[in-house]
């Protein structure tokens, strides 16, 4: 398995690993259908682009960028505010990366990007917002 595959399953499990107390569905490379019936909250993590942006010759070490693309929705309830929802979520999604051991012991450095929202009206049901960021990590292949 690739160093790159490690990374996204050491993601993938961390969230699968609080997907059950925090009432969401996980999916990855997904297209999402916004005609859902039962899920109110859902998290798709993409297989990011990397790029190498050093390399050691001696012994060969390339230090690689990594970006994986994320994407939060949630629907819209009549009795929450869906940006005060979608905010409290993102900050658990995001903590839980952050503090995941197993990733932080593939990588050398994690950041966010900021994310951007919009919100997706289907034609039955009620409206999603979606939240959108990517996930920046850093990491030595060798």
């Amino acid at each position: 398995m690739t160093k790159k595959e490690q990374i996204m399953q050491a993601l993938y499990n961390g969230l699968e690993s609080i997907m059950i107390a925090n009432k969401f569905i996980l999916f990855r490379n997904k297209e999402v259908e916004l005609e859902l019936d039962s899920e109110d909250r859902l998290v798709n993590v993409i297989d990011g682009s990397s790029d190498v942006i050093d390399t050691i010759l001696s012994p060969k070490i390339e230090t690689i960028q990594l970006e994986i693309p994320l994407e939060l929705y949630i629907q819209e309830e009549k009795s929450k505010d869906i940006n005060i929802e979608l905010d409290s979520f993102e900050e658990k999604i995001r903590s839980t990366i952050k503090n995941n051991a197993d990733l932080n012991d593939l990588i050398k450095d994690l950041s966010f990007t900021q994310s951007e929202t919009s919100l997706l009206e289907p034609e039955n049901g009620a409206a999603f917002k979606l939240s959108s960021f990517n996930l920046v990590v850093v990491f030595d292949d060798n």
